[in-house]
């Protein structure tokens, strides 16, 4: 879990604002990531590797969040993301 962790909060800090805020959330069997970037649609950058938001043209090919998925597939959690309040959550959940 601590790589798929690591890969969250590094995209949060990589392609949200400089003076942002990121929060990480555990409740119950989820662990959420919560930051003020300009949101991405998850299918998209999974299934293409490409987001379609600025942040897009900073170089992304979406390995980082390849990578949480594959984990997230071998333990049988699950991710999801939504963009709410103005920026993005992303989650891991299990059980």
């Amino acid at each position: 879990m601590e790589l798929a962790v690591y890969n969250l909060v590094i995209n949060a800090i990589k392609y949200g604002p400089a003076d942002q805020q990121i929060e990480v959330l555990l409740e119950a069997n989820n662990l959420l990531i919560r930051d003020h970037g300009q949101g991405f649609d998850l299918a998209q950058v999974l299934a293409t590797g490409r987001s379609n938001t600025p942040s897009a043209t900073l170089g992304s090919t979406g390995l980082g969040l390849q990578l949480v998925r594959q984990i997230c597939k071998r333990y049988g959690w699950h991710l999801d993301q939504a963009v709410i309040d103005g920026g993005n959550q992303v989650g891991i959940g299990w059980g």
